[in-house]
């Protein structure tokens, strides 16, 4: 998933998420809850290419949030959040 980490965008808090953070995602079949195992702050260039997206892992969950400034200019730096699967409750 791709968002933008400022003040009122979907992903503003996304910097708020550390090692062993919960992520729950609600579809309607249930709820699917993710541990997350990494943050970094990468180069926003090139990062699609990486094996972060290119390589599937069962279970894992990569959310990507954009960096802008004040001015809403972007950075070129993306918050890379890395979670895996821990649970799943049908609805």
């Amino acid at each position: 998933m791709l968002g933008r980490v400022r003040d009122g965008a979907a992903f503003a808090r996304l910097g708020d998420l550390a090692r062993g953070s919960k992520v729950s995602i609600r579809t309607d079949s249930g709820t699917m809850t993710y541990t997350v195992s990494a943050t970094t702050l990468q180069a926003e260039n090139g990062l699609r290419q990486t094996d972060l997206f290119r390589k599937h892992h069962a279970g894992r969950l990569v959310l990507v949030g954009i960096r802008y400034d004040a001015s809403g200019d972007r950075l070129g730096k993306a918050l890379v959040v890395t979670a895996q699967l821990s649970g799943a409750k049908a609805s």
